[in-house]
């Protein structure tokens, strides 16, 4: 859990371009899947790579929009591959590293 959550407040924090592109406001309330394997461990970092399904809500629209029924809004889900290195000393010390997210599948 504790990976999930550094994920969902990291990705949040800084929205990746990939994902901010596909609407007017773009959020990801959650991730729903994270599997990783540990790569290494060196000099007290472990460093670990894996994948993670976000659950991305769409909106597209202002607040008015919304309150005059001409906004729109709806969830997707996007494949993230990351990378991350968590050190040993203290593991709330974390480096997020996002490789790729596919959202080829929005433009089909």
């Amino acid at each position: 859990k504790f990976l999930h959550n550094t994920i969902l407040y990291h990705i949040n924090s800084d929205l990746p371009n990939e994902l901010d592109v596909l609407s007017t406001h773009t959020t990801v309330p959650d991730v729903s899947y994270v599997n990783f394997e540990i790569d290494s461990i060196v000099d007290g970092l472990i460093n670990i790579s894996g994948t993670a399904d976000l659950v991305v809500n769409l909106r597209y629209g202002s607040d008015s929009d919304f309150r005059h029924d001409d906004g729109c809004e709806f969830d997707d889900r996007f494949c993230l591959d990351f990378r991350a290195q968590i050190n040993i000393a203290d593991l709330h010390d974390i480096k997020v590293l996002y490789d790729e997210i596919d959202t080829s599948h929005f433009y089909s």
